[in-house]
């Protein structure tokens, strides 16, 4: 079963994006179904929990079992980056799955990948120094405030913002530090104050990454843009980072399943589990995410993993070279020798 990531792809798109004919010409059937909100499926396209895709796909196992030509004790998923956490989540719960794989799927909570992701984007910006500490932090605070929780060592941080001698970052870290519904729009509008300064700043005006990044960040959040009426026209697009900054303030709820660490899920898989990175992934943080897979599963004594940092790869393995891209060339057969090695 293919599970697709936070682009929300159709059907045949998912197909076409895990090279599935390369399954079903080994006699491996393949079955995937749209992501939520497209194509012929129902519900928020972007407000889907990660509980709730969860549910998706064991009730689509649920389904696939009761075919008669499938064997329903050889059912594997297979899901890359939100599609990959989908499966830590999914094979923690079920012992009817009998395998995992996860392509680009972190392994830390979600502020920590939104942590990095900017940090990635900023540096690929051509931010430096204080600039990306500045940027960082200022979208860490936002997450800390939808989530209604802390994520920030506040202590730390207050010595790092003190350092840039500037007033409106400390009046946001203090507002947002006190946390209380009188002082709500008071913080709001503290965030805008500041949106609307880098929105006179040449260095933000004009980088269109920076740009694109806040529709790539209201996604990760579980945003339903059109429900927002946010409009991210790029010839618009002073206006549409304000309303951004402010609809992410008062109009957002958290969803506690996407922050819930995947670690706790780890320690609980018993199936085999493969899970692959790309050395280059400006998304998520390979070494990183390796690492703590590899360490959960040691701990835990589970007796079959295999962890694989594909080298000059990217996010979903891609390769890049000046216009091109395409699939790392050992991706597919090292996949597939994997599901066939029993």
């Amino acid at each position: 079963m293919l599970l697709g990531g936070s682009e929300r792809l159709g059907r045949r798109a998912i197909y076409n994006w895990s090279n599935a004919d390369s399954f079903v010409s080994q006699g491996i059937a393949v079955f995937c179904f749209d992501s939520p909100g497209t194509g012929k499926s129902k519900g928020n396209r972007w407000g889907r929990t990660h509980k709730e895709r969860t549910e998706d796909a064991l009730a689509a196992i649920r389904a696939i079992e009761k075919r008669e030509d499938i064997n329903r004790d050889l059912i594997g998923l297979y899901g890359g980056s939100e599609g990959g956490s989908i499966v830590f989540r999914a094979t923690s719960l079920s012992k009817n799955i009998a395998y995992g794989i996860t392509i680009s799927a972190p392994a830390v909570p979600n502020y920590q990948h939104i942590n990095f992701l900017v940090k990635s984007l900023s540096t690929n910006s051509g931010l430096k120094g204080v600039q990306i500490e500045k940027f960082v932090t200022f979208n860490h605070l936002v997450f800390d405030l939808v989530q209604n929780y802390s994520t920030i060592n506040y202590d730390e941080l207050e010595k790092t913002v003190a350092a840039w001698n500037d007033v409106g970052w400390s009046q946001i870290l203090s507002l947002v530090q006190k946390r209380t519904d009188r002082n709500r729009e008071a913080t709001k509008e503290s965030f805008i104050t500041q949106a609307q300064r880098w929105n006179g700043e040449e260095w933000f005006r004009g980088n269109k990454m920076l740009m694109e990044f806040w529709e790539h960040l209201a996604k990760r959040l579980g945003m339903d843009l059109a429900d927002l009426g946010i409009d991210f026209n790029e010839q618009d697009i002073a206006r549409s980072y304000v309303e951004f900054l402010s609809a992410v303030v008062t109009k957002i709820g958290s969803d506690p399943s996407r922050d819930e660490d995947p670690v706790s899920f780890l320690k609980e898989i018993e199936c085999p589990m493969l899970c692959i990175y790309g050395e280059r992934d400006q998304g998520i943080n390979a070494a990183e995410s390796a690492g703590i897979i590899r360490k959960v599963f040691v701990d835990t004594r589970h007796n079959d993993f295999v962890v694989k940092i594909f080298p000059g790869a990217g996010h979903q393995l891609n390769i890049t070279e000046g216009k091109r891209k395409y699939r790392h060339k050992d991706f597919e057969k090292f996949i597939l020798d994997w599901v066939r090695k029993d």
